[in-house]
């Protein structure tokens, strides 16, 4: 998705439209950043769910 959206400020540009093309490569960047946010989230709340499983399962063994 983000070649496309380069793509398309790219014949923004072409068309002699700067500022639109910069107000969309402006958003991809902070989609980029949205998703790659999300990303870490839903790292480290997996990790965060597997050390509680472990945590349970030991003390369940005890």
């Amino acid at each position: 998705m983000p070649d496309v959206m380069e793509g398309l400020g790219n014949v923004l540009e072409m068309q002699g439209r700067p500022e639109e093309a910069e107000g969309m490569r402006s958003r991809m960047r902070e989609a980029l950043e949205v998703r790659e946010a999300r990303e870490v989230r839903d790292v480290q709340l997996a990790r965060e769910a597997r050390l509680m499983r472990e945590v349970q399962i030991s003390q369940y063994l005890g």
